[in-house]
């Protein structure tokens, strides 16, 4: 992958990684109640989906690739027009995610099945294939690729979560830093597609 996309592939997945959605809120709280060591468990099994995950949407998608450029062109500009929509809901959303959480301790198996069982997540990497693979570059590698950087990016993400704890989720709860926060997420969906089109 070229520098310039690469570069891009990081300003849309970082914010998506590290914001303050459900996995990483309940990584707070499990950091603040138990430890990190504690949480180890929980976070291990989030990322063993995310690695299956991110390999099986690339797999599926590269095999779609190859079928008709108008499919893939459809497929691009819905990926786009998803990432606008999630950039409209997340205006219209105020409520913490983290307060319908209750506080155990869930272990490996909880971790694997949260992933799974989020939509979202699955509808995330199928926006970043949409965006940022190339069928004229080796399949396999993209794939590779991608999986590796996600699975880096997550680990990373769920582990200063948890680490953070209580630093982060009383900093986020001040209004002033939650829209600052919201604002830049809602750029960055918004920005990322329109540069991808104009390259």
């Amino acid at each position: 992958m070229e520098l310039p996309k690469l570069l891009l592939w990081f300003a849309l997945m970082i914010p998506l990684a590290y914001s303050p959605g459900p996995n990483n809120l309940l990584c707070a709280t499990l950091g603040t109640k138990y430890g990190i060591r504690s949480a180890l468990p929980f976070i291990i099994g989030l990322n063993t989906t995310v690695l299956f995950a991110t390999f099986c949407v690339g797999f599926f998608y590269s095999r779609l690739s190859g079928a008709n450029e108008v499919i893939m062109d459809v497929l691009k500009y819905a990926g786009a027009a998803m990432l606008a929509y999630i950039a409209l809901k997340l205006i219209g959303t105020s409520k913490s995610e983290s307060e319908s959480k209750k506080h155990y301790l869930p272990g490996y198996f909880e971790g694997v099945l949260l992933n799974a069982l989020n939509p979202k997540a699955i509808m995330a990497l199928a926006i970043m294939y949409t965006q940022f693979y190339d069928p004229q570059a080796n399949r396999i590698s993209q794939i590779v690729l991608f999986t590796a950087l996600t699975f880096v990016l997550s680990v990373g993400a769920h582990l200063l979560w948890t680490l953070s704890g209580n630093i982060l989720r009383m900093r986020l709860s001040n209004d002033k830093i939650k829209k600052i926060q919201k604002g830049l997420v809602v750029a960055v969906l918004i920005l990322v597609p329109v540069i991808l089109f104009l390259l």
